[in-house]
């Protein structure tokens, strides 16, 4: 077990112990090491680190042992262990609860969209909770030509509670889709985690960083619930409809057994 636990080498000793202990922590550390001197003790194991109230970043952790090189070794290759501390926000999926993505008009009493969001790395270290920072939802106009126009509406959530290492957090969104749309076609939505870049995540020290903090899906939005197929319809002067008729009771969805035509002639 730790017998002491100094602020700096050579540095201010703040606690002291002369028996076998467990589950201590030490006081808040000012700057950037800590120290542990272990004196005739078996063995110690740091376990567990509370952040104070600094600005997050990323880093590298490095562990030494003996440091000062007091032990003599036949390797001292193995006494340093370093790895990344990093944070990795990212934008999993976009969910419409109501309408449903192929049912979605802006007549509408109100759309709502969730989405989530994670905290979840590929790179191998200590990932760190994060909060106070933005996510937010928007919605672009898609042209037929592939090209994409400016931002037509988007909403904005703020997550406070820490999110913490592998956690993953659902996020809702409620609009009028009337009011805040205005026309209904095609659109590409985007959910961001961190929209407003509060959160370092360095795309230069592991893959992704911040890359992966937008997820985006294509939808159309109709003017009117009256037709919600799943493609345009086209104008004809005359022409036949064949199909059966499909329809709701309950919760349940029937469709008719027997295929009918229906004739139509615009005069």
């Amino acid at each position: 077990m730790a017998k002491s636990i100094s602020r700096l080498r050579r540095g201010d000793v703040t606690e002291t112990y002369r028996e076998d202990v467990e589950d201590v922590w030490c006081s808040w550390v000012e700057g950037d090491k800590l120290v542990i001197d272990s004196f005739n003790a078996r063995n110690f194991k740091v376990d567990g680190y509370e952040w104070g109230d600094v600005e997050e970043e990323t880093m590298n952790l490095t562990v030494r042992v003996d440091p000062d090189d007091t032990i003599h070794e036949m390797d001292d290759d193995n006494n340093n262990e370093t790895v990344l501390v990093y944070a990795d926000l990212r934008a999993d999926r976009i969910v419409f609860v109501s309408p449903q993505e192929d049912k979605l008009s802006l007549d509408a009493e109100k759309f709502v969209i969730g989405g989530t969001i994670a905290n979840r790395g590929d790179e191998d270290g200590i990932i760190v909770p994060v909060n106070d920072f933005d996510v937010t939802l928007e919605f672009r106009k898609r042209y037929s030509n592939g090209t994409v126009g400016d931002v037509v509406f988007d909403v904005t959530g703020h997550v406070e509670e820490p999110l913490y290492a592998n956690e993953n957090r659902a996020i809702r969104f409620e609009f009028d889709p009337s009011e805040e749309l205005g026309v209904g076609g095609n659109y590409i939505v985007s959910l961001i985690a961190d929209s407003s870049g509060d959160i370092c995540e360095s795309s230069e020290l592991y893959p992704e960083g911040e890359d992966n903090n937008v997820t985006s899906m294509n939808i159309y939005v109709y003017n009117s619930s009256g037709y919600t197929g799943s493609s345009n319809l086209a104008s004809v002067a005359q022409g036949e409809v064949h199909g059966r008729v499909a329809y709701t009771i309950g919760g349940s969805r029937y469709r008719g057994s027997t295929p009918m035509v229906m004739k139509i002639i615009l005069i």
